[in-house]
C-alpha cells in the first residue's frame, strides 16, 4: 500500500472579496490559475486555486458550510 499524497491546502478566506483580489491580484505577477473563481453547484461558498512557487496546489475558499456534530440537517443527494 503506498502512502496517501496531500492533494492540496484550503485557506479559509474572511471575506468574499478576498478571493476577487487575490485573482486580480495573482495573474499579472504569473501565479498559475489552476481554476477559478468559481463556485460548486453543491455549495454556496466560493473557490479560487493556484500553485504556490513549489508547485503546490492552494485554495481560497470562503462561505463554507459549517456543520455541527449533532443535530446536523440531512444529507443531500444530486444528480
Amino acid at each position: 500500500m503506498s502512502a496517501g499524497l496531500l492533494h492540496h491546502l484550503n485557506f479559509i478566506v474572511t471575506d468574499i472579496d478576498d478571493i476577487g483580489r487575490a485573482n486580480v491580484r495573482m495573474k499579472p505577477e504569473g501565479v498559475p490559475i489552476v481554476c477559478g473563481p468559481g463556485r460548486p453547484s453543491q455549495s454556496e461558498s466560493m473557490f479560487f486555486y493556484f500553485l504556490d512557487p513549489d508547485g503546490m496546489t492552494l485554495e481560497y475558499r470562503f462561505g463554507m458550510e459549517e456543520l455541527p456534530e449533532t443535530g446536523a440537517r440531512p444529507p443531500r443527494m444530486f444528480a
